[in-house]
């Protein structure tokens, strides 16, 4: 029980990161979606750091509060997929292609990146 009660504190914590990640970080005057891009990249720099530390510690609360709240409130995968139908349905499609490389490539680079060296 004491679990569900650290998701949600993670994810409430990681949505108010986004939110603010997404007003600061604004794409409007170019039209690409940085704030999600941000969000997403930090969600998965930190859900490696923690995956590894929490491995190497093995402290209980790290995994529901952290990996499942805070990265799942933090990262968006609605988000990017919206964000990148709204690029290609308004014709820019280099941009469309740019979020997707980016995104899925800092994904999987980083999963990598962390299952490798742990």
């Amino acid at each position: 029980m004491i679990s569900i009660f650290y998701v949600f504190l993670g994810g409430g914590t990681g949505s108010v990161v986004r939110y603010l990640l997404g007003k600061g970080i604004s794409g409007q005057a170019t039209g690409f979606p940085m704030g999600t891009l941000a969000a997403n990249v930090l969600a998965l720099v930190v859900m490696g750091l923690v995956l590894v530390l929490y491995k190497a510690r093995g402290a209980d609360w790290m995994n529901p509060f952290v990996v499942a709240g805070f990265c799942g409130g933090l990262s968006t995968f609605s988000t990017f997929s919206f964000e990148t139908a709204q690029l290609i349905r308004d014709g820019h499609l280099w941009a469309a292609g740019l979020n997707l490389i980016l995104s899925v490539g800092a994904g999987l680079g980083t999963g990598l990146f962390f299952l490798r060296n742990h």
